[in-house]
C-alpha cells in the first residue's frame, strides 16, 4: 500500500524522475543494494530510477574501458536548451519593460528558472554513473532550485499586489532572503538522504524498498502545488477585482491548463508509453496465434513478424516522448504563468513625471473637473478606467478609459 511520502512507485513508473538518484545511492550507502534488480544491479548500467520499468541507457558503454560516450537522453537535453534560449529572451523583454510593475523579482523569477534547465538536463540525462558523489550534489542542487523557483513565482504575486514598493529592499530583500533559504532547505534535504548527515531526514525508511521522505515530497511535491495554486488565486483577484478586466484571465487558464496537462503526462502517459514498450518488446502487443488469424478467419501477417515491425516503428516515439518530450512540456507549461503578468496584467508606472502638465492620457480621455484632495507625489498605476492624477493641478482629474497614464 502507498503511503504519503513513499517515492517507490514513481521511481519504478515514472521515467527520468530526477529525485530518484538520492535514493540509489542512499539504498548504496546503507547496504540495502541488494534490492536493485536487472540494469539497476551496477551503476554503470543503471538509469534514472529504482529498477525502473523504463529509462535511458547511460552515455558509456559497460563493456568498454574507458567508457566510450553516447547519446544519452537526447531528446531532453534538446528541449532543455530550446527552453533556455526562450528564457533568455522573456529575461530580455522584462528587462526592456522598464515601467512594469515587479520587473525585477520577474526577472530574478526567470533567472531561476533559466539555472534549473541545465541542471535538469544533467539529473536526468544519463551523464553521469548512478550513486556517484557528483550526480548526488547535482540532483540536490536541482531540488534546491526547484522549490526556490515556486517560491519566486509566489513571491513575484505578491508583489503584485502592491502591498510593498517593488523593486525597492522593503520587497528585494524578504525576497532574495526567503528565496535563498528555500534553496538551502531543499538542497540540505536531499543531501541528507543521499549522504547521510543526519538520521532525522537522511535515515532510510521502513520498509526499505518504500523510500519514503516525507520532508523531500512536501518540498518537491506539495509545495509546488500550494505556490501555483495561490499563485493563480491572487493573480485572479488582482486582475478581475483590482484592474477590472477579463482577458488575462484567457491566459492563466490556458498556462494552468498546459500546466496541469504536463503533470499528467509526465506521470501518467509516459508510464502507458512505457508498458506499451515492453509488451512490444516481449511481442506480446497483437492477440492471435503464431498461425497468424488471430484465432479467427482473418488473414493477417505472421505474429511475431507483426510484433517485430510494430517494435521497431513504436520503440523511438516511446523514447522521445516518455522520457523526453514530457519534461520539455513541464518546462514550457510554467513560462506562460511567469510572462503573462508582465505583458498583460500588471499596471505600468510612469518612469519621469512632468511638474507643469497634466499627465498625459490617451485620445478621447474625460475631463472633470472635482475638488479632490491632493495625491502622492508618485505617480500611481492608471490601468482602464482608472483616474490619473497630476501635482500640477490637484483639484483635478483625468480618467483614462483606454488605457494607463503613460501611455
Amino acid at each position: 500500500m502507498t503511503r504519503f511520502g513513499d517515492f517507490a512507485p514513481l521511481c519504478t513508473s515514472t521515467p527520468s524522475y530526477p529525485w530518484c538518484n538520492l535514493f540509489y545511492r542512499q539504498l548504496q550507502r546503507t547496504g540495502h543494494a541488494a534490492l536493485f534488480t536487472g540494469a539497476s544491479n551496477s551503476s554503470r548500467t543503471a538509469g534514472v530510477g529504482i529498477n525502473p520499468t523504463c529509462f535511458i541507457a547511460p552515455t558509456f558503454s559497460p563493456a568498454s574501458d574507458p567508457p566510450s560516450p553516447h547519446l544519452g537522453n537526447i531528446a531532453n537535453i534538446v528541449a532543455c536548451a530550446l527552453s533556455l534560449a526562450l528564457t533568455i529572451g522573456l529575461v530580455w523583454l522584462t528587462q526592456r519593460r522598464k515601467a512594469a510593475v515587479g520587473r525585477i523579482e520577474l526577472r530574478a523569477l526567470l533567472v531561476l528558472y533559466a539555472i534549473s534547465l541545465p541542471l535538469n538536463a544533467i539529473s536526468t540525462g544519463a551523464f553521469l554513473a548512478q550513486g556517484s558523489t557528483a550526480l548526488v550534489v547535482i540532483t540536490a542542487v536541482h531540488a534546491g532550485v526547484v522549490a526556490a523557483i515556486f517560491w519566486a513565482l509566489l513571491a513575484n504575486a505578491l508583489v503584485a499586489t502592491q502591498v510593498v514598493e517593488d523593486g525597492t529592499l522593503s520587497s528585494l530583500v524578504p525576497y532574495y532572503i526567503f528565496t535563498v533559504l528555500i534553496f538551502a532547505l531543499g538542497t540540505y534535504i536531499s543531501l541528507d538522504i543521499a549522504l547521510g548527515v543526519t538520521d532525522a531526514i537522511g535515515a532510510p525508511a521502513i520498509p526499505v524498498q518504500s523510500l519514503r521522505n516525507i520532508p523531500l515530497f512536501v518540498v518537491l511535491s506539495i509545495w509546488p502545488l500550494i505556490a501555483v495554486v495561490a499563485y493563480v488565486g491572487i493573480m485572479a483577484h488582482i486582475v478581475l477585482n483590482v484592474l477590472n478586466e477579463r482577458r488575462p484571465m484567457l491566459f492563466y487558464a490556458l498556462a494552468g491548463m498546459l500546466f496541469l496537462l504536463s503533470q499528467l503526462a509526465w506521470f501518467l502517459l509516459g508510464r502507458v508509453l512505457c508498458t506499451v514498450r515492453v509488451f512490444a518488446k516481449d511481442r506480446r502487443i497483437v492477440p492471435g496465434d503464431r498461425a497468424g488469424d488471430g484465432g479467427g478467419r482473418r488473414v493477417v501477417p505472421r505474429l511475431e513478424e507483426y510484433n517485430g515491425r510494430y517494435a521497431s516503428f513504436l520503440v523511438p516515439f516511446h523514447d522521445v516522448l516518455s522520457s523526453s518530450t514530457c519534461s520539455f512540456a513541464r518546462s514550457l507549461a510554467l513560462l506562460p504563468l511567469f510572462i503573462f503578468p508582465a505583458l498583460f496584467t500588471l499596471p505600468r508606472r510612469s518612469s519621469t513625471i512632468t511638474p507643469h502638465a497634466l499627465v498625459p492620457c490617451p485620445a478621447a480621455a474625460v475631463m472633470l473637473s472635482e475638488p479632490l484632495p491632493r495625491p502622492s507625489s508618485r505617480l500611481r498605476a492608471c490601468p482602464s478606467n482608472a483616474v490619473c492624477f497630476s501635482d500640477a493641478e490637484p483639484a483635478r482629474r483625468v480618467v483614462c478609459p483606454f488605457g494607463s497614464a503613460d501611455g
